[in-house]
């Protein structure tokens, strides 16, 4: 077997996001067609996609963009209070129309909302308009930075659980959806050093494949 390739079957191996190494590719999606490919990170809160998608803008000169902070500039409010005062459905409305906004343009790095991907549409759009990157964690690993986070209580809610129990779940919910999305995975745990370097080379093979349309 090629390295870095998703074995067949690897949505039912929870143990392969846990090995360090863990990269690989497993679908060819359409890419920005006449421009550079979007590159779309995933994956749940916690996970770091605003730290690697920085890192990796800085390495490839590519410009950043987080699909929150601008759901934020747009509502004029932080996401903790729209969903305070209009609810989930609405917050999730208009993360879709900024992702249709950021999905017109090419060449981006783009750190997406953890349950970005619950939507079809969304899901569709990422694929039509670029490469998306899974950065792939246990729960327990997020729980545990989350914790560390002097922001996370202002994080709301998604199940009124536990923290350690909401990841969890979240988890078991979204896991098989970013696996169908994404066109690479990467290893949420491992060194940032290192997990530059992967992301960065495989932004350089996204840009060969863009290359050869």
């Amino acid at each position: 077997m090629a390295r870095n390739v998703v074995p067949k079957g690897a949505m039912q191996k929870k143990s392969e996001v846990e090995e360090a190494g863990l990269t690989g590719v497993y679908r060819r999606s359409a890419g920005a067609a006449g421009g550079k490919s979007n590159i779309f990170l995933v994956g749940l809160r916690g996970s770091g996609k605003t730290t690697l998608g920085k890192v990796g803008a800085k390495r490839s000169g590519r410009p950043f963009l987080d699909t929150d902070e601008l759901v934020e500039q747009k509502a004029g409010r932080s996401i903790a209070e729209m969903v305070e005062q209009d609810g989930w459905d609405a917050f999730r409305a208009l993360e879709s129309e900024v992702l249709a906004e950021v999905c017109a343009g090419d060449g981006q790095i783009v750190a997406t909302g953890g349950g970005i991907i619950l939507a079809e549409a969304n899901r569709q759009l990422m694929r039509a308009s670029g490469k998306v990157f899974y950065l792939a964690a246990e729960p327990a690993l997020l729980t545990g930075r989350l914790l560390k986070d002097p922001k996370v209580a202002q994080r709301p809610t998604l199940t009124g659980r536990p923290l350690a129990e909401e990841m969890r779940a979240l988890f078991e919910e979204r896991q098989p959806l970013y696996m169908n999305t994404a066109d690479f995975i990467l290893h949420a745990g491992a060194p940032l050093n290192e997990l530059a370097d992967d992301f960065e080379e495989k932004i350089r093979l996204v840009e060969r494949m863009v290359g050869k349309k």
